[in-house]
């Protein structure tokens, strides 16, 4: 299903996983990975799978392949976004992974905070963040709108979650992952299933744009 094309690091661990699923994202995905490279927190993995993008996406992300961190991955054929956030889970080598689109950036301290985060909260399973809205051009417009879960809601009612998500990934097996038949609404799906299981923390501090 997936074409590796860099090299294998085997069996080499690392604290954190980035996974970014792309299509046709060639306008911002060189300034996602660079919001990567650029963090405060370097014990991490960036995998990166195109899903068949027909722009030159992947000629973007091959200049960075040498950074023995970052891994690139095509699909033979077009699967959709929810299948292939699947596939990178799987591909994942860390305990602790994060969601991060290929048109959004994380702040220098982002991963920093997360894995302090998670560490320091064992029993969560899902840890989110605040956001700023951005326009074009990455300038701030505004603050997002994620804020804790309230008591006796769900992020099916509202979508208090933002889109960088990160999981540990003992908990997150327990749901059964990302609903595969889900075209849309596939991330109010899996907060659900995490609340189901294990705690889920807010940290209330804008990590990405």
């Amino acid at each position: 299903m997936v074409t590796v094309t860099n090299v294998n690091r085997g069996n080499m661990s690392t604290k954190f996983s980035v996974l970014m699923a792309n299509y046709n994202n060639e306008k911002y995905i060189g300034e996602a990975i660079e919001s990567v490279l650029n963090q405060s927190f370097t014990d991490w993995e960036l995998i990166v799978i195109d899903d068949r993008s027909t722009d030159n996406s992947v000629d973007i992300v091959e200049y960075y392949l040498n950074d023995s961190r970052i891994r690139l991955m095509k699909n033979n054929k077009n699967i959709g976004y929810t299948k292939t956030l699947i596939q990178l889970v799987s591909k994942a080598k860390s305990d602790i992974f994060g969601t991060l689109d290929s048109d959004d950036v994380l702040t220098s301290d982002a991963l920093e905070e997360m894995y302090h985060a998670h560490e320091t909260n064992p029993q969560s399973g899902l840890i989110y963040s605040q956001y700023i809205y951005c326009d074009k051009k990455l300038k701030p417009i505004s603050q997002g709108l994620s804020q804790a879960i309230p008591n006796g809601s769900t992020n099916l009612k509202s979508m208090y979650t933002g889109a960088f998500r990160t999981f540990k990934r003992d908990i997150y097996q327990q749901t059964g992952g990302f609903n595969p038949k889900y075209i849309y609404s596939e991330d109010r799906d899996i907060v659900f299933k995490m609340v189901e299981v294990a705690d889920v923390k807010y940290v209330d501090k804008p990590l990405y744009m």
